[in-house]
């Protein structure tokens, strides 16, 4: 009898491990892939600065 008590409280402890590793490998690889959406559209432009002009005015009163 006292092993069927055990049993009882074993099996609510073993689905919420394995609820919690289900979740943790989706979150992963939901992660994995927007990391490499990101990657994608970051990698496609570029901005080159070619020339640089600075002028002063100087106002007098």
């Amino acid at each position: 009898m006292k092993i069927l008590k055990s049993k009882k409280a074993l099996i609510p402890v073993v689905a919420s491990i394995i609820l919690i590793a289900v979740i943790v490998a989706v979150s992963i690889a939901v992660a994995a892939w927007m990391g490499a959406l990101t990657i994608g559209f970051m990698g496609s432009s570029s901005v080159t600065i070619t020339n640089v002009q600075f002028q002063a005015t100087v106002r007098l009163l």
